[in-house]
């Protein structure tokens, strides 16, 4: 895959927004998983990453 697919794909600009995205499922995947697990630093951590990432990408 390139990363010139990638992006028409998803419908973001370029290189940088393509990690952006990737982050932010990362992090909006590991919610969950802190939020069972008794990890209070890694819940706030993930919630904190996926809300500046929707912002910069919004």
């Amino acid at each position: 895959m390139t990363f010139r697919w990638l992006c028409g794909v998803l419908r973001v600009r370029g290189k940088t927004d393509l990690f952006l995205v990737f982050l932010f499922a990362a992090a909006f995947a590991a919610l969950p998983v802190f939020a069972l697990l008794p990890s209070l630093w890694g819940f706030a951590a993930a919630s904190a990453v996926t809300y500046a990432v929707d912002e910069v990408l919004h």
